[in-house]
C-alpha cells in the first residue's frame, strides 16, 4: 500500500541528507585551508617555565603569510607555531637565563621532512642538525649554555634536508633564541629584530645563474621573480615604528636568518657593537674594543647586539644599505597609481619609494631647546645636481658639481665621483643644493651627526610641523650641519630609483680637525662604485665596478718615506662582499687601520697589519700607509670569492 506523500517525504529526506553531507564536506575543506600566519614584535617569550626548566610544544605548519599586511597578497609558506596557537613569523621567541633546561616537543605537520637547526646547547656546532620526518614528532632535552643572541631554524629545501640556508617556502621558518646572563637584572627593555627574505621559486633562481643567458633574458627573468625582505615578518612601510626620548639608552639585538648578507645603517647617530655571532657562538667585545660605527655588515646567519643613545629629536631610519633590499621593486602588491599632484607629495616617497628592510624611528624632544647657529655665521657652499647626456652610452650621468664661493662661476660639468666636500670639525656650514635634472632628488649626509630635517629623507625627516621636502626640478634646498668629528663620510642620493645612485649621485665628504688643510697629495681617496645606470638589469659578473669613477683608473704615484692616508669608500648599490687589497707583486704590504665610518678606532686596534680589508656597502675605512722602498704596487677590489673587479696601479718613486 502506498502511503500518501511518501515519495515527497523520501525525496525531502534524501535532499536533507545530501545537504548535510555537502555542509560537512565544505566544513572539512574550510578546516583544511591553511591558517593565517601572524607576525609579532619578539617581546613575549614562548613556553612555560617550571623548576628552572622551559617546556615547549612546537609545530611546523603551512599557512598564509602577509608581509604587507592584508593590503598585500598572502604567501603560502612554512612557519613555526606553539601548539594551540596560530603559526607566526618570526617563530615563537625562546628567551631564558643561563642554566635553563629546555624540554621541547616539535611536531612536523608538513608532508616533507624538516631539517631542524639550533636546538642545542651554546656554544654549539652548526652540523648538529636533527631531521624530523613528515608527520612525526621529535623530543629535545638540553641545557641552554652561554649567554648570547642565537636562533633556531628549519629547512625543507629541494636540495635535501639541511642543504644550505632556507630561501623559498621555508625562508622564514625560524625564531630568535636569546640566553640572558644568569645573574643579570631583567634586560627585557632591549628589542629583538629578525631579518627575513623570501623568493618565489628555486627553479627561477637556478635559471638566473645560467651563464648562457643573455643580459636581456636575465633582466626579464629577474623582473618576473617576486621577492620580499622583512623585519619581524613585515616589510616597510608596515614594519614597526619605534619611539624613544632624547638621551634614552637604546639596546637592540639583530638576527639575520636570511640567506643574504646585509649592511645595516643608522641615520644620524653612531652605535656601539657589543657583540657579534654566527648563531652558534656569540662573541662580546671588550668595552674599549667595541666598534663605533654607523654601518655594520651582518653575515648570513649572523647576530648583532648594539647600543646607542639618541641625542637629537626627529625622525630617523635604520635600514639595509643594499639598494635591492629597500627598493620599491621588491614590493609584492601592485604599485599605487598617482596623480600628477601626488608626484609632489613627499609622503609618497616614504610609503611608495622604499620597501623591505627599513625601520622608522621617532625621537621625541626634551624640554631643552638647543639654539641654532645664525646663517651669517655659517660657511656657505653650493652643490648643483646636473645631468650629462650620453655619458654611459645612451644613458646620461647624473651627478654633482660644487661651487665653493660666490666668486666662482656656477659649474656645469658632472664629476664622477662627485667633488670631494671638505669641512672642518665644529665649523657650521650651509650647503645649498640646486636641482637642475628633470626629476626630484634628495641628499643623505651618510655618517654625519646633524639635525633630522637636513638628513635627506623626504616626507620623513624633521618634525610634524617641519618635514623634509624632496628637491623638485628647478628648486633648491639648504642643508645645515656642524660636524662634531673629523673623518671620512659619504654624501649620496636618497632616492631609491637605482638610476640616480648608479648614474653618479655620490661623493666623499671629508671633515678635518681645526687648523688642518686637505692635501690631495697625501690624502688619497679610493671610492668604489657601480659603473653606470640600470646595472640591476645585468648579472653580477657583468656589473661594471668603478674605482674613483673609472673601470680603468689612472695609475697613482707615491713617494718613498711619505705617510699617506688612504680613505676607502664603498658606495656600490648591492656589492656587499668586497675586499680591498694592497699588494707588491703577490705579497701583501702592511698598513695601519685608523678609522671606521669616520670614527677613530681604539688605540688597541690601530696596529700595523697585512693590507687586506673587507668593505661593505655604505662603509668607509681610513688606513695609513708609508712606502719604504720604490717599486710597483696594486690596489685591488675583489669579490668575497677572490675575483678582481677593478684595480689601480701604484708607482712608488
Amino acid at each position: 500500500m502506498t502511503i500518501p506523500g511518501a515519495s515527497r517525504l523520501i525525496s525531502l529526506v534524501l535532499a536533507c541528507t545530501a545537504l548535510v553531507c555537502l555542509t560537512r564536506a565544505l566544513g572539512a575543506i574550510h578546516d583544511a585551508s591553511p591558517p593565517d600566519i601572524v607576525t609579532h614584535t619578539n617581546q613575549v617569550a614562548a613556553g612555560r617555565m617550571a623548576d628552572q626548566s622551559l617546556y615547549l610544544d612546537l609545530e611546523v605548519r603551512e599557512g598564509l603569510w602577509y608581509p604587507e599586511t592584508k593590503d598585500g597578497p598572502g604567501l603560502l609558506v612554512q612557519a613555526f607555531a606553539e601548539r594551540g596557537k596560530p603559526p607566526s613569523i618570526p617563530g615563537p621567541l625562546l628567551r631564558v637565563r643561563e642554566g635553563t633546561r629546555i624540554l621541547a616537543s616539535v611536531h612536523n605537520l608538513l608532508d616533507v621532512d624538516v631539517a631542524f637547526h639550533g636546538f642545542h646547547t651554546r656554544p654549539g656546532d652548526a652540523k648538529d642538525v636533527i631531521s624530523i620526518p613528515a608527520g612525526k614528532t621529535q623530543q629535545f632535552d638540553f641545557t641552554v649554555g652561554a649567554a648570547g643572541t642565537y636562533h633556531y631554524y628549519g629547512s625543507t629545501m629541494e636540495g635535501g634536508a639541511g642543504a644550505g640556508r632556507p630561501a623559498y617556502k621555508d625562508a622564514n621558518l625560524s625564531g630568535a633564541f636569546v640566553v640572558d646572563p644568569k645573574d643579570a637584572k631583567a634586560e627585557l627593555d632591549d628589542r629583538i629584530f629578525m631579518i627575513g627574505a623570501w623568493r618565489e621559486s628555486a627553479d627561477l633562481d637556478r635559471r638566473l645563474r645560467d651563464v648562457s643567458l643573455s643580459a636581456a633574458d636575465h633582466a626579464r627573468l629577474l623582473s618576473s621573480q617576486r621577492a620580499t625582505f622583512t623585519i619581524n615578518g613585515l616589510s616597510w612601510p608596515y614594519t614597526e615604528r619605534l619611539s624613544y626620548r632624547e638621551s634614552q639608552p637604546v639596546r637592540w639585538r639583530w638576527i639575520n636568518t636570511s640567506n643574504i648578507p646585509h649592511p645595516m645603517h643608522l641615520h644620524g647617530f653612531y652605535f656601539d657593537v657589543e657583540s657579534v655571532g654566527d648563531g652558534e657562538r656569540d662573541t662580546p667585545f671588550r668595552e674599549d674594543h667595541r666598534p663605533h660605527v654607523v654601518t655594520q655588515k651582518m653575515q648570513v646567519g649572523g647576530t648583532l647586539s648594539m647600543s646607542w643613545t639618541p641625542n637629537r629629536a626627529g625622525n630617523w631610519l635604520f635600514h639595509c644599505h643594499m639598494l635591492e633590499h629597500i627598493s620599491p621593486n621588491q614590493r609584492l602588491r601592485p604599485p599605487a597609481t598617482h596623480t600628477k599632484h601626488d608626484a609632489h607629495d613627499d609622503s609618497t616617497h616614504v610609503t611608495e619609494g622604499m620597501a623591505g628592510l627599513v625601520m622608522g624611528i621617532h625621537v621625541s624632544a626634551s624640554a631643552t631647546v638647543k639654539p641654532s647657529t645664525v646663517a651669517s655665521q655659517r660657511h656657505k657652499l653650493q652643490l648643483f645636481v646636473h645631468e650629462q647626456p650620453g655619458r654611459f652610452g645612451g644613458e646620461p650621468a647624473m651627478g654633482y658639481a660644487l661651487r665653493k664661493s660666490e666668486d666662482e662661476s656656477p659649474p656645469n660639468e658632472v664629476s664622477l665621483p662627485g667633488p670631494t666636500i671638505v669641512l672642518t670639525r665644529g665649523e657650521p656650514v650651509s650647503i645649498e643644493i640646486t636641482n637642475t635634472i628633470r626629476e626630484p632628488t634628495s641628499i643623505h649626509w651618510h655618517g654625519i651627526e646633524l639635525d633630522s630635517y637636513f638628513d635627506g629623507v623626504p616626507g620623513w625627516g624633521g618634525h610634524p610641523r617641519s618635514v623634509t621636502p624632496s628637491i623638485a626640478p628647478g628648486e633648491s634646498f639648504v642643508a645645515e650641519m656642524t660636524p662634531p668629528r673629523a673623518g671620512t663620510f659619504i654624501y649620496h642620493t636618497h632616492s631609491h630609483d637605482d638610476r640616480q645612485l648608479t648614474s653618479g649621485m655620490y661623493g666623499a665628504l671629508v671633515v678635518l680637525e681645526p687648523g688642518q688643510r686637505y692635501d690631495p697629495v697625501t690624502d688619497r681617496l679610493l671610492l668604489i662604485s657601480v659603473g653606470g645606470p640600470n646595472t640591476q638589469r645585468l648579472r653580477p659578473p657583468e656589473v661594471p665596478i668603478f674605482l674613483n669613477g673609472s673601470a680603468n683608473p689612472k695609475p697613482m704615484e707615491l713617494q718613498v718615506g711619505v705617510t699617506y692616508r688612504l680613505r676607502i669608500i664603498n658606495i656600490t648599490a648591492d656589492n656587499v662582499a668586497f675586499n680591498v687589497h694592497l699588494l707588491a707583486g703577490d705579497e701583501y704590504v702592511d698598513w695601519r687601520p685608523l678609522a671606521k665610518d669616520g670614527a677613530d678606532l681604539p688605540t688597541a686596534q690601530r696596529i700595523v697589519k697585512r693590507a687586506i680589508q673587507p668593505v661593505g656597502v655604505g662603509e668607509t675605512y681610513d688606513v695609513e700607509y708609508r712606502p719604504e722602498r720604490s717599486g710597483d704596487l696594486r690596489f685591488e677590489v675583489r669579490t668575497g670569492a677572490g675575483a678582481t673587479r677593478v684595480s689601480a696601479a701604484i708607482r712608488v718613486r
